[in-house]
């Protein structure tokens, strides 16, 4: 399917007042929404490919300028790193997605605007400064940095390719992008990494990590450079995902990350299916950890990860597991289908009697615009043999 291109319009000028939301129409949204998707980040919108009621998202005449009425000197480009516009567009998307509830519209509907919303609002948290000119989104490289304190303070930084939500038919490749709770995960493990169990007397060269569902990479990348601040050894790292195309961008992030810092404990990007997990090498050796940040995405999500963690995880080991909480849209509910998921003992048990269970839970909350906008703070579960 071909995607119209047309000029965007100033957000100042255009988007649709949300005071009397429960108004708008389908059609007024999916406007206001393409038009933010083009001047902010420049490929084809999630919407453009959504079948559901696609007439009902496209109207003739949006109510919007012709691109005859705007004046020569609003590029895209400098409407696109206008400051002000920029704000208007953000306060605008955040209004928007915590006002979706009240849209007279099918869930159908007004979930994949959230989606598009926040997709958008993601672009919108890059400085304008740190993105070049003229060049068209189809990534970028983004460099993390977490303050890590122990004899001396120093900063890990972590950098790796991300690619935006394009089209919104295909789910499993949401590992494209770097998620809040990857973030806000390895920010808690830099500031204590004792309770991760990160320690000299703990880690040895014979310790094997596994992330669950790691789409750019970011925790395992942030490890990797962590441990040579904390320890002589180095654990072997194996950042694991199942989609095809995120596999492929997880290897090129953990190939460049090597070639920067191979003294770094080592990483290898493997292939795993949590409906069907298999145990061939490199996972058929138990590990002593498992991570995962926002990976659960439907119901079934956090028992395949229950099932899969107790294939994985061996005697002594531990699985941190962080969700995010989004209460609203289709994702509301998700982060309680994990203590749901280990409440049914007999399918935690193992054949020798050991049960996989939830030893803690604590409340890690969302800071600034890190994270979708409709993340309101992440679950850190602590699970472990017992």
């Amino acid at each position: 399917m071909g995607v119209k291109a047309r000029n965007p319009i100033l957000p100042s000028t255009s988007l649709p007042c949300l005071r009397g939301s429960t108004a708008l129409s389908a059609a007024q949204i999916g406007a206001a929404l393409r038009n933010l998707h083009r001047l902010y980040c420049p490929l084809p919108t999630s919407l453009d490919f959504h079948t559901v009621s696609k007439s009902r998202l496209t109207a003739p005449d949006s109510g919007y300028a012709s691109e005859a009425d705007i004046d020569d000197d609003d590029s895209p480009e400098l409407m696109r790193r206008d400051e002000f516009e920029r704000e208007f567009a953000r306060r605008w998307l955040t209004r928007f997605i915590g006002r979706a509830s009240e849209l007279s519209l099918d869930e159908s509907i007004s979930d994949p605007f959230v989606d598009e919303a926040c997709s958008i609002l993601g672009f919108l948290s890059h400085r304008v400064e740190d993105e070049p000119v003229g060049v068209e989104h189809l990534g970028m490289t983004r460099e993390f940095a977490f303050s890590f304190e122990n004899e001396d303070t120093a900063k890990i930084r972590v950098e790796l390719y991300d690619t935006p939500m394009q089209t919104g038919e295909d789910h499993t490749d949401v590992g494209l992008q770097t998620w809040g709770a990857s973030i806000a995960l390895s920010e808690k493990i830099a500031k204590e990494p004792e309770l991760f169990r990160f320690t000299d007397d703990v880690l040895s060269s014979s310790s094997r990590i596994v992330e669950l569902g790691a789409g750019t990479g970011l925790v395992s990348l942030f490890l990797s450079r962590l441990m040579p601040h904390i320890t002589e050894a180095r654990p072997a790292i194996f950042a694991t995902d199942y989609h095809p195309t995120v596999l492929s961008n997880l290897g090129a992030n953990i190939s460049s990350h090597m070639s920067k810092t191979p003294n770094a404990a080592p990483i290898q990007a493997c292939h795993l299916d949590w409906s069907a997990p298999s145990l061939d090498a490199p996972l058929d050796v138990p590990a002593d950890m498992l991570m995962a940040a926002d990976v659960t995405y439907a119901p079934e999500h956090a028992v395949w990860l229950r099932d899969c963690a107790s294939l994985l995880l061996g005697d002594g080991g531990v699985f941190w597991l962080m969700v995010s909480q989004r209460p609203n849209g289709k994702f509301a509910g998700i982060s309680d289908t994990v203590e749901e998921a280990f409440q049914d003992k007999e399918r935690c048990r193992r054949r020798d009697g050991k049960v996989l269970t939830i030893a803690s839970v604590q409340q890690v909350a969302k800071k600034g615009e890190v994270g979708r906008a409709d993340e309101i703070g992440y679950k850190l579960f602590e699970i472990s043999w017992s």
